[in-house]
């Protein structure tokens, strides 16, 4: 089977680009043949495109969606309309977006032979619009993997420090205001612990990022620690004893930042919001206001029993969504697209 993947682009911080790099590696461990191209995505080259995927013989299109690299082209609606190949489509935090990326992401799935999301909740909602459902597009479900391997022998022997991370993208609406907060009020009441941030800053948001900064230079227990490489990333947060990151719409499947946390051993502070599946109760400590966060981080820095009953769990959770099983997900859903169209695997 040759796939290609759509999505992924090197200069752009991008969670669903680094997605698609790692399922793009686990179904190669699977056997399959994977194309990764890295274009522009500028609408008129699509004929080149559409070329070159006929060319190496490519019988599945996978594109993810939406992702930074694609800007706002509509170069991937119009090459999902071109070529006999089978067409998959995968949308990340449907509802989440912009309601011109939803319709484009409409568009592109009413092209596609398959729409996979990454969450049960997510697919309802999408399929609630009323003229999706007289189409009768089919969907499939497949949660998403962490972005950052993860070492369960490397954690295991090592001491962990009385250390607090936040990770994830430095970018508006994302909590980080209220992490700082935390730690402020950590100083002043004398907590003795360390608040790391962690992450890349988009393009675009750089003057937010230092605003941010200066925030952080008047505390003197938080380091802004910036963007690493995934396995740095994964070092740092498995030497630190907690995460905290307050979504402001609460956890979900989709939080690859939730599930690198998870993966590296530490017991995650965080909120519940509408999406927040029940699953994740029992493997979180959930609060939502900076009163309520101190005294959950303070009882994890020296409760061993809790937290190490949190992060069992969080390992279990996270070995859930291992990338074999993302994989194996994925060839049987192509397989069945691809007997449906009659097509050569």
């Amino acid at each position: 089977m040759r796939v290609a993947l759509l999505g992924a682009g090197a200069g752009r911080v991008c969670g669903v680009s680094d997605y698609t790099v790692r399922l793009a590696e686990a179904l190669e461990r699977e056997g399959c043949t994977v194309l990764l191209p890295q274009w522009q995505w500028e609408s008129w080259r699509v004929p080149w495109y559409a070329g070159a995927l006929t060319a190496e013989g490519v019988n599945v299109v996978h594109a993810q969606y939406p992702a930074a690299v694609y800007r706002f082209s509509l170069a991937p609606l119009i090459l999902l309309s071109a070529g006999r190949w089978a067409k998959v489509l995968t949308l990340h935090e449907w509802s989440q977006s912009h309601p011109l990326r939803r319709q484009m992401s409409n568009a592109l799935a009413l092209l596609s032979d398959l729409v996979i999301f990454t969450s049960r909740r997510e697919e309802r909602r999408w399929r609630a619009q009323s003229y999706l459902r007289r189409r009768g597009c089919r969907t499939g479900v497949i949660p998403i993997g962490s972005n950052i391997t993860t070492s369960v022998a490397s954690r295991s022997a090592r001491q962990r420090k009385d250390e607090v991370v936040y990770f994830g993208l430095i970018r508006p609406k994302k909590g980080i205001e209220l992490f700082l907060e935390v730690a402020r009020q950590a100083l002043e009441e004398g907590l003795p612990a360390r608040f790391l941030v962690i992450g890349e800053t988009p393009r675009g948001c750089e003057r937010y990022a230092a605003g941010l900064r200066e925030m952080v230079g008047r505390l003197g227990n938080v380091v802004w620690v910036g963007g690493r490489e995934p396995s740095e990333a994964h070092e740092l947060m498995s030497q630190a004893k907690i995460a905290y990151l307050p979504y402001p719409d609460g956890a979900s499947e989709g939080r690859s930042s939730l599930l690198a946390a998870l993966g590296a051993g530490l017991a995650v502070v965080t909120t519940w919001g509408q999406d927040t599946p029940e699953e994740l109760r029992h493997v979180c400590v959930f609060a939502t206001t900076a009163e309520e966060v101190l005294p959950a981080i303070r009882r994890l820095l020296v409760d061993e029993g809790l937290r190490s009953m949190l992060v069992s769990r969080g390992e279990q959770y996270v070995a859930r969504r291992n990338w074999s099983s993302i994989a194996r997900a994925h060839v049987a859903l192509y397989e069945e697209v691809l007997c449906r169209r009659r097509m050569p695997r």
